[in-house]
């Protein structure tokens, strides 16, 4: 008798007698069924529209449990998912297929369940974008304008320094470099930002004397 029968008694269990005549083998096969259980739990994403998002959900059960995805308060769309061994494929991603996404196991003896937020962001897409070189006289003032359309927030770096400290910075992501100097001059990144998804836009800033007025 084998008691407290777990997944790992599973197999072939064989019986020998033998005498002085001979031996006989007579043989069984154990098959322990386990209810359906989530071994690897979908995880809750962030994604761009027009992206491609996979959600992975996998399980373990005796029989082999089966994998279905729901979306709460609405469906699956069909013709852009694909489900293979479990995990859940959404193709182009719209701000429609954002959602809660469930994941359910089952088989014979339960089911078990595990749900993941998707939440989809505008494409990040500049509508201003400062030129590709910027050429200023020494002691004057530099407006570098930057905007992009589903940004929550516009950051400017500077390649290998910090930014200038008489820098201002609006708003509205316009960067303002007051009174420059020849050691304001270097690439300049502008960044926009929404959640994770970044965007950016570089210009190189040349700073020289000013050209002497004709006379």
């Amino acid at each position: 008798m084998i008691t407290d029968v777990t997944s790992q008694d599973d197999g072939i269990y064989s019986c020998v007698a033998s005498n002085i005549l001979g031996v006989m083998t007579s043989s069984a096969k154990l098959s322990v069924q386990v209810g359906a259980l989530i071994t690897r739990k979908p995880s809750s994403v962030i994604v761009e529209e027009g992206q491609n998002v996979s959600l992975v959900c996998q399980a373990t059960g005796q029989p082999t449990p089966t994998v279905t995805w729901r979306k709460a308060f609405s469906h699956v769309p069909k013709e852009k998912t694909a489900i293979v061994d479990g995990k859940l494929t959404i193709l182009k991603i719209t701000k429609a297929d954002g959602g809660t996404y469930a994941c359910v196991v089952k088989n014979l003896l339960g089911e078990d369940s595990a749900v993941a937020q998707v939440m989809v962001v505008s494409r990040l897409k500049f509508t201003s974008t400062p030129p590709m070189k910027v050429a200023a006289s020494i002691s004057s003032n530099v407006m570098l304008n930057c905007a992009a359309q589903g940004s929550i927030d516009i950051d400017w770096k500077r390649a290998g320094q910090n930014l200038p400290q008489n820098h201002v910075l609006y708003p509205n992501g316009s960067l303002l470099l007051r009174n420059v100097s020849p050691n304001d001059a270097g690439t300049y990144t502008c960044v926009a930002k929404i959640l994770i998804v970044l965007s950016r836009q570089h210009l190189f800033l040349k700073c020289s004397h000013p050209s002497p007025a004709a006379v």
